[in-house]
C-alpha cells in the first residue's frame, strides 16, 4: 500500500462530488460493502471514476449500553 501524498489529500478534499444515483443511500447490511460511485468536478473537467465504499460490521452486544 502506498502512501498518499499531501496535496493529493487536499485535492481530494476540495473538489466537487456527487453522487451518480442519486436517492437514498441506503445502510449496507451486516457484514457487507456497498459501493457508490461518485462524479466529481476537477479543473472545469467532470469525471466518474471515484467510488465510495460502505462497510457495517456486525453487532457486538457488549458494546451497548441501556439505561
Amino acid at each position: 500500500m502506498s502512501i498518499l501524498p499531501q496535496n493529493d489529500a487536499n485535492t481530494l478534499r476540495i473538489i466537487e462530488k456527487y453522487l451518480i444515483n442519486i436517492g437514498k443511500m441506503l445502510i449496507s447490511p451486516p457484514q457487507k460493502t456497498c459501493i457508490h460511485y461518485i462524479r466529481y468536478r476537477k479543473d472545469g473537467q467532470y469525471y466518474d471514476n471515484m467510488k465510495l465504499s460502505t462497510f457495517r460490521s456486525k453487532k457486538i452486544c457488549a458494546k451497548y449500553h441501556i439505561v
